[in-house]
């Protein structure tokens, strides 16, 4: 189930003089705790944060719906965005291939190569906090009312450790909430 019965899902259409229409279709994911977080962001870069993602494979690549596709987990707002560039012909097809992919990840439609590269992702950024001052200070302070402080290499095990179903489950978690499009008028004219 995509959307949570108790609260509709909100669509909102705006037009305006721009050649590419843009599509963001927003989830709830509502309060998680400690042990769930990971795997939530772990879901996100199966879904839609690498190159390697359900969304940049299948809906950028292969079915060519969009400019570019992405997912943007918040855990500090408890909420997933997928943001894209899509013609305006293509967003009612993007759209269904989106809430597609996501479903697939819910039934476990994914192959192990597909986490071990979110994964791989993940640590890489992980690892690179540690480059410069500027990083270390924001990794810490997007913690600041975080329960349990990681470490950047705690953040690599905490991640390698999530499994399969566990982002299964955290898709489950989440509910389709808005759905918000900036229609190009010159694209549409045309």
């Amino acid at each position: 189930k995509l959307s949570d019965a108790s609260s509709p899902v909100k669509y909102c259409t705006e037009e305006m003089a721009v050649a590419q229409s843009k599509l963001v279709i927003g989830f709830r994911i509502g309060t998680l705790d400690e042990k769930e977080l990971m795997a939530f962001r772990l879901m996100a870069a199966v879904f839609g944060g690498t190159p390697h993602s359900k969304l940049f494979v299948n809906v950028r690549e292969k079915m060519s719906l969009c400019y570019y596709c992405s997912a943007r987990f918040q855990w500090n707002k408890g909420i997933m965005l997928v943001e894209s560039g899509v013609e305006t012909k293509n967003i009612d097809k993007a759209v269904k291939e989106i809430l597609h992919q996501l479903e697939e990840i819910r039934s476990g439609n994914f192959s192990e190569e597909e986490l071990t590269a979110a994964k791989l992702s993940m640590c890489n950024s992980f690892r690179t906090v540690g480059d410069y001052l500027g990083a270390i200070e924001s990794w810490y302070a997007a913690q600041t009312f975080s329960q349990n402080v990681l470490s950047p290499e705690e953040a690599v095990d905490a991640v390698n450790a999530v499994t399969k179903e566990e982002v299964m489950l955290a898709a489950k978690k989440i509910a389709l909430d808005t759905e918000y499009r900036l229609v190009g008028s010159e694209e549409k004219t045309a």
